[in-house]
């Protein structure tokens, strides 16, 4: 593997029980895909969510969108394959995980891509 451009950003991880279920960008991001898009989310356990940020560096990869924009796929850095991450509402760029999870919890790239889909 090359080598390749890593950044410095914000990640922002949401915990239950000692187990990370969700990254993101932002904690407002975090706590919305927790209540909205996450399976391990139940009301009632709420309080005892635990969401922490931290400045990491992770490596940069650029990804496309074959279609009209709801997907973004990407060349995953780790384990070598295109994984395609549905887009939804989200901007330029976002973190996401290798879906082999080929080392674990740390699989995740810094994914940007062009918003040009005219």
């Amino acid at each position: 593997m090359s080598e390749l451009e890593r950044r410095t950003v914000t990640i922002w991880r949401a915990f239950l029980r000692d187990k990370c279920w969700q990254i993101g960008m932002s904690e407002a991001g975090v706590w919305h895909e927790l209540r909205f898009n996450n399976a391990s989310y139940e009301p009632h356990e709420h309080d005892q969510w635990v969401v922490v940020s931290s400045e990491e560096a992770f490596p940069v990869v650029r990804g496309e969108s074959p279609d009209d924009g709801c997907h973004i796929c990407w060349t995953c850095p780790y384990c070598g394959h295109v994984h395609d991450s549905d887009r939804g509402d989200y901007e330029s760029p976002q973190l996401w995980y290798c879906e082999h999870g080929t080392s674990g919890d740390n699989d995740i790239a810094l994914v940007e891509w062009v918003e040009d889909w005219s």
